[in-house]
């Protein structure tokens, strides 16, 4: 089974500790290969990276957004 890390709640920690917080995530599961290596990070609060989420959602299940 293939997964993805989705980091959620990133606005509450500093904006600048955010990409520190992707790299120490992307290292842990390098060595996984079940794992996407692309790790999507939101906030629902400011609506950052929740286009990106859809998107992959919809790239995964096969369905256009064009």
């Amino acid at each position: 089974v293939s997964y993805q890390i989705v980091l959620t709640k990133t606005d509450k920690i500093k904006e600048a500790g955010v990409p520190r917080l992707i790299a120490e995530s992307a290292e842990k599961i390098r060595k996984r290969p079940a794992a996407y290596p692309e790790i999507i990070a939101t906030s629902s609060e400011k609506g950052k990276g929740l286009d990106d989420l859809r998107q992959t959602i919809a790239q995964t299940v096969g369905y256009s957004t064009v």
